[in-house]
């Protein structure tokens, strides 16, 4: 048997500033994790910050699952950093 440790990560803090202390918090727990789930969300709150979670996952071979908007935030991530198209976005938001 396995026990689920879950580190909550506020995405809005994934995009400020990485020498303030909540969002190095927030780096530092994603570098902890042995894997990065980004669940579905409403309105653009935060997309960015998702979108730097999902990145990084695919950059350091993390294992990742994208829920709803989560899954939708992985593939523009992928247009954009993989495909080159970076004005890649969503019309939802």
């Amino acid at each position: 048997n396995r026990k689920l440790e879950i580190s909550w990560v506020l995405s809005e803090d994934l995009q400020g500033n990485p020498s303030d202390g909540n969002s190095k918090k927030a780096w530092d727990a994603l570098k902890d994790a042995d894997g990065i789930l980004v669940p579905g969300g409403f309105g653009d709150r935060g997309t960015e910050g998702k979108i730097m979670s999902v990145e990084f996952a695919r950059t350091q071979k993390k294992p990742f699952l994208g829920i709803c908007l989560g899954m939708q935030l992985a593939v523009i991530e992928a247009a954009r950093n993989l495909l080159g198209w970076k004005d890649a976005k969503s019309e939802e938001f």
